[in-house]
């Protein structure tokens, strides 16, 4: 009997263990749900985020072809498009996304986004198997747009070689600085392209650039953005040199 009663004692404790870790990575993960939509708005006792940590709050991995990742507890890379993207392109007619258990492979074309005639690429950030798809974008393709990270994701894919695939991205600190380094690069850009007073308007001083800027620029600089930003080796995409 002692024995009997020392193994489901043995047994609880491995259950309230499990219990606990899976409650802390729930906890985890679903605080980088609850990202405020508006970062420059402050309640009373909140802090204020800066337009960097809106666009890769912590916890979020950065990709050089503008995709956001996000690791859940089961090992899986939950993929966005960075907000940064989708805040230049504005309204977003539809999205066009891969198959559960297709393959994909890093630097292939792995979301559309569409707005009229006109297509923006994104390029995979590693190897791996479409597991999710969120097939709410289908109907409802802003929600790329407006939604907090938990439900603006596009698919889940399964990476070939997990650990691999990590270092190949940004988090923390160092992304933040990417995504400052690639604003700098962008309204770069956008200045180099505005021949016309329109355009150059939206050009906000030290910010962002305007929303849905993308839609005033011409097919060859539309094309010329994505080689320059979205291709699958963008460039200056890994250098990290802001502070």
């Amino acid at each position: 009997m002692t024995v009997l009663i020392i193994i489901a004692f043995i047994l609880l404790s491995l259950l309230v263990d499990f219990f606990v870790q899976h409650h802390q990575q729930r906890r985890a993960f679903a605080a980088l749900t609850d990202f405020p939509a508006d970062y420059s708005a402050s309640k009373a006792g909140a802090r204020s985020y800066s337009f960097d940590e809106h666009l890769l709050p912590d916890g979020i991995f950065a990709s050089s072809g503008h995709l956001w990742g996000m690791l859940t507890p089961s090992g899986k890379l939950r993929i966005g498009v960075d907000r940064l993207i989708t805040r230049m392109v504005g309204s977003i007619d539809s999205i066009l996304l891969p198959q559960r258990g297709q393959q994909v492979a890093k630097g292939n074309t792995l979301l559309q986004i569409k707005q009229g005639k006109r297509v923006i690429q994104l390029k995979s950030p590693c190897d791996g198997i479409v597991e999710e798809v969120n097939t709410d974008l289908l109907n409802k393709p802003a929600i790329l747009n407006d939604g907090p990270f938990g439900n603006a994701w596009a698919i889940s894919v399964k990476p070939n070689g997990l650990a691999s695939t990590m270092k190949s991205l940004l988090i923390g600190e160092d992304a933040r600085d990417w995504i400052k380094q690639e604003i700098i690069r962008m309204r770069e850009f956008l200045a180099s392209v505005s021949h016309q007073p329109a355009l150059a308007q939206t050009l906000q001083d030290g910010g962002l650039p305007a929303e849905g800027v993308l839609r005033q620029l011409d097919d060859q600089a539309w094309e010329k953005f994505q080689q320059e930003f979205l291709s699958a080796n963008p460039q200056q995409a890994v250098e990290v040199t802001v502070r």
